[in-house]
């Protein structure tokens, strides 16, 4: 039975961990003789990297990831004399770090960076064994290009953060096994409490997850759709049991947002703690994609030699051209591509939702991680790029995907901000 299971994970297994270890290596090479005194913001800035278990410790104190071991260590608590800025960051993710480290006994930066490659592992199978499900059951012919796909899905833009002690991989592990689950919604009722029990863990991981009851409430109107209110009845009726299942998981992933807030509530007085604290976070940010783009070529025409050594800087202004002309790209190769298909539109209408949603708020700073988790992009895209670029073109497409990974994850390394 192992053996078998290690046959069908095997190249994904092999894949993240090959990526986690050439991020390793830039994160140490990059931090060898960094002079940190130059960096911003010092107040965490981590001693030079030297080995592999300075890369563990302080892989799990970069950027957000400190927040995270933080909360995984002390609980959410006050860390600034304005705001409860912890409350910023979901629970599910600080959870299972203090269960690592409960369990093992390591340090909570190291317990964070364990846990980041456990979820980046799980990730990627799920993800492998999602598009082996999806390729049987509507491409066929594409089945001999897995791997080859799969290569692309690990290699594209923005996801890098799938290697880092981020939330990325957390979250599209939970959403590839929903949508794996919802292809079989009539077949697996079995597993009763499986479909509830993600949906509430999306909800409480990150802030858009709270929007994966829409793919429940879709679901329902797809397998029940019907010309007429009495077939739709009949229709509701023969499926029960899927719509039930359907119904609980909705509620369910609405409530991992509300027991969060609640907690918030609990602690602080203010339901509302974890928006407010959003708010704070993208404080400077804009509300509009326009000024997004004026702002950006203004600050690259910029000789910005104080952005050098890490930060903020005019060069994050690309990742949101980026995020944003890839989006444009997706909608553009569903369109003409994968629309036909019904079961497409749950990709559609919950890769919407995440992306338009960040256009009228303040929340463009992280726009390419908010893009990342869209099933259009890290699902349609490899899938349309194998099956529509000539063969001789895959090789070229792999360097070029390589580059700009090795680029990304270089900038990460040196403390950029890269979303």
């Amino acid at each position: 039975m192992f053996t078998k299971i290690f046959k069908i994970i095997k190249y994904p297994l092999i894949l993240a961990l090959s990526l986690f270890a050439l991020y390793s290596i830039f994160f140490i090479s990059a931090n060898i003789h960094n002079n940190t005194s130059t960096l911003e913001p010092k107040s965490w800035r981590p001693e030079r990297v030297t080995n592999i278990q300075d890369f563990l410790y302080y892989n799990g104190t970069t950027w957000d990831s400190r927040h995270y071991s933080n909360i995984a260590q002390f609980g959410y608590t006050n860390e600034s004399k304005n705001m409860n800025e912890s409350y910023a960051f979901f629970p599910v993710f600080p959870i299972e770090i203090y269960l690592v480290a409960t369990i093992t006994g390591l340090t909570y930066p190291v317990a964070a960076t364990i846990t980041g490659l456990i979820n980046t592992i799980l990730c990627f199978c799920a993800v492998y064994i999602f598009f082996k499900i999806y390729l049987s059951k509507f491409l066929p012919d594409q089945l001999k290009n897995l791997d080859r796909i799969f290569l692309i899905f690990a290699l594209l833009p923005f996801n890098y953060f799938l290697v880092f002690a981020y939330t990325e991989s957390l979250f599209i592990l939970l959403l590839t096994l929903i949508l794996t689950y919802l292809l079989h919604i009539k077949t697996v009722n079995k597993w009763f409490c499986f479909l509830p029990t993600l949906a509430f863990m999306a909800g409480a991981t990150r802030s858009p997850g709270v929007f994966v009851s829409l793919l429940f409430v879709f679901m329902f109107v797809q397998i029940n759709f019907a010309k007429n209110l009495t077939d739709f009845i009949a229709n509701c009726r023969l499926n029960m049991q899927s719509n039930i299942i359907l119904v609980i998981s909705a509620v369910a992933n609405v409530c991992g947002l509300i027991a969060f807030l609640y907690y918030g509530l609990l602690k602080t007085g203010n339901f509302w703690i974890s928006r407010d604290v959003q708010k704070f976070w993208e404080r400077g940010s804009t509300n509009n994609i326009f000024d997004v783009i004026y702002n950006g070529l203004f600050e690259l025409l910029k000789n910005d030699v104080n952005c050098i050594g890490g930060g903020h800087c005019s060069a994050t202004y690309i990742y949101y051209y980026l995020a944003f002309f890839l989006l444009l790209v997706c909608l553009w190769i569903f369109y003409k591509h994968f629309r036909q298909n019904i079961f497409n539109y749950n990709f559609l209408i919950i890769s919407l939702v995440f992306t338009f949603l960040p256009l009228t708020t303040n929340q463009l700073v992280s726009y390419n991680r908010i893009f990342a988790v869209s099933p259009i992009y890290y699902i349609l895209l490899p899938i349309f790029l194998v099956q529509y670029i000539p063969n001789r073109y895959y090789d070229i497409l792999i360097i070029f995907l390589t580059t700009l990974y090795v680029m990304f994850i270089t900038l990460f390394s040196l403390y950029y901000w890269v979303g």
